[in-house]
């Protein structure tokens, strides 16, 4: 779009018309592209850049509460870090266990005597 709009006779205008965006947003594309090259035109990820509900001191206390009760449920461990003033759901707290490997070893029932 930017090379009809600027190389080509056919303007800025006519150009985002062609490709389906207003004058307005050639031009912010136009003005990223010489700022920024053409890195600033690939797609950009959406959405949070950080965890913001599961920082660095919620994942030590669930980690801390495991440890401390190995059997105690997620809903539990969320629960006494709600008491505390953190922000933290149970799903939360479910990845937490999992993503650093702290769920309960279960026995197949075939070995069970």
């Amino acid at each position: 779009m930017l090379i009809e709009g600027e190389c080509d006779a056919l303007g800025p205008r006519q150009a985002a018309e062609t490709f389906g965006f207003s004058k307005s947003r050639y031009y912010q594309i136009r003005k990223a592209f010489q700022l920024h090259g053409a890195k600033a035109l690939t797609s950009q990820r959406r959405g949070p850049k950080r965890q913001y509900r599961r920082t660095q001191e919620v994942t030590r206390q669930v980690i801390r509460h495991r440890f401390l009760d190995p059997d105690a449920p997620a809903e539990v461990i969320a629960q006494k870090i709600r008491q505390t003033g953190l922000k933290i759901s149970t799903r939360s707290v479910e990845r937490v266990i999992e993503d650093f490997g702290l769920q309960k070893k279960t026995v197949p029932l075939s070995s069970k005597a």
